[in-house]
């Protein structure tokens, strides 16, 4: 798993001393993802043209401007998120 935030790989590498419930609550999910597959967490930097990060950035943005009703959202396929961030 890639991410652009230093400071959530710190935060979650923290926990213990920390305690928080929404710390708990990711490394849960990521404890039972693990079980069925290894997952390792990795910084990134931003801004520099990696596609996957670029378009991960264009997302989140899109969705804070274009707020989605969860009851009626559709599922894409990552070939359908790459095209329509292009």
């Amino acid at each position: 798993m890639l991410t652009d935030s230093r400071s959530s790989i710190q935060h979650l590498s923290n926990w213990p001393s920390i305690g928080d419930s929404t710390s708990s609550s990711i490394l849960h999910l990521f404890q039972q993802l693990s079980d069925r597959h290894p997952i390792h967490l990795h910084w990134v930097p931003s801004h520099v043209g990696l596609l996957g990060n670029e378009v991960a950035d264009y997302l989140a943005k899109a969705a804070t401007s274009n707020p989605v009703d969860p009851e009626n959202h559709m599922v894409l396929t990552s070939t359908e998120i790459y095209s329509r961030a292009k």
